[in-house]
């Protein structure tokens, strides 16, 4: 039974999956389990994960990190790297709770969204249908009433120019980096600022972490080289070791770089001790996450009356093809 169990092939976790599996791993550790016996047990409590489980369990008896070892139920590199820094420099439990309630909340928020959007949806799809109507029966039956030819050459560039923004859009986020996926994101209009503050709470909770720890700037940059591949938060740390090889101050580097917030530069020139600045950044951190999910909730209020606007000129548009064509033939009688 253990060998047709240890041949199947492990999927990866959803974002709805992945919050429950950090969550009971925080309540599991939090009760005194270490981390191997947490896993051990969630084969009971999630008897559907129990191939993923047995592989990370055997990853772990191998000697792997456990960051390197969560990377299988496919936590974004940016998780893992914040798993990587509780799991040397403590906070664990908190890490692994924190990251379990922003997947949850996004994964509400997705579906909020797509709940919002039912209604709007079904109604663009009856106005599409009814312009294809339009443009194919009502052209073949009243020749005379058909749509100017220059309604459906703009009609068909505009619809293009879409697709093709979309296609472009989704290759690049495929393509990119880590790093250059998050400056898009944070370029952005309307959503860019809920990015900006995301990454901004991630890299002030990993400086406060490590600050906790007694690291200087020095150590930090060293430690950082032990996060994830590819990460956020260690092509940061790659960055700003060069720039300060090269004779840029901290100041201009902050300054400069759309990932470290402006609260960092004023924090380390307040001259308070490591322990306290820390507690500050995580402070300033926590306010981040707080302000990332009231954007969000105000978005989510905003995205349906938007989407019912966008109808209603649709709606509009569609009637004026319509009447404009009649006015003018009972103007030319």
């Amino acid at each position: 039974m253990n060998k047709r169990i240890k041949n199947i092939k492990p999927v990866k976790l959803k974002l709805k999956q992945q919050a429950t599996f950090l969550l009971i791993l925080a309540k599991l550790l939090e009760n005194g389990f270490s981390i191997e016996m947490a896993l051990e047990s969630m084969r009971l409590i999630l008897p559907d994960e129990n191939p993923l489980l047995i592989n990370l369990i055997q990853q772990l008896d191998k000697g792997q990190s456990l960051a390197d070892t969560l990377a299988l139920t496919g936590l974004s590199k940016t998780i893992l790297s914040q798993i990587t820094i509780a799991d040397i420099h403590g906070n664990l439990i908190k890490c692994l709770r924190e990251n379990a309630a922003t997947l949850t909340i996004r994964q509400k928020n997705l579906q909020k969204i797509l709940n919002l959007l039912a209604y709007p949806c079904f109604l663009l799809i009856s106005l599409i249908s009814l312009i294809v109507f339009l443009k194919v029966e009502m052209a073949q039956q009243l020749p005379h009433l058909a749509l100017p030819t220059m309604y459906w050459i703009l009609v068909k560039i505009l619809v293009g120019l879409i697709i093709l923004g979309i296609i472009g859009e989704i290759g690049y986020l495929v393509h990119a980096t880590e790093t250059q996926r998050a400056l898009h994101q944070m370029r952005w209009p309307i959503i860019g600022s809920m990015y900006r503050n995301y990454f901004h709470y991630v890299i002030l909770s990993a400086v406060a972490t490590f600050l906790k720890s007694g690291l200087s700037l020095n150590e930090i940059l060293v430690a950082s080289k032990q996060l994830t591949l590819g990460s956020i938060q260690r092509q940061l740390a790659e960055k700003v070791q060069q720039q300060i090889l090269t004779g840029i101050s901290l100041s201009q580097i902050i300054k400069y770089n759309p990932f470290l917030p402006t609260e960092i530069n004023i924090a380390m020139n307040l001259g308070h001790s490591a322990k306290q600045t820390a507690l500050e950044l995580q402070t300033i951190a926590e306010i981040k996450h707080q302000r990332l999910q009231q954007q969000m909730q105000k978005l989510i209020n905003q995205i349906q009356p938007l989407f019912f606007l966008l109808v209603a000129v649709l709606i509009l548009g569609t009637y004026l093809s319509i009447l404009l064509p009649i006015y003018s033939l009972m103007k030319g009688m």
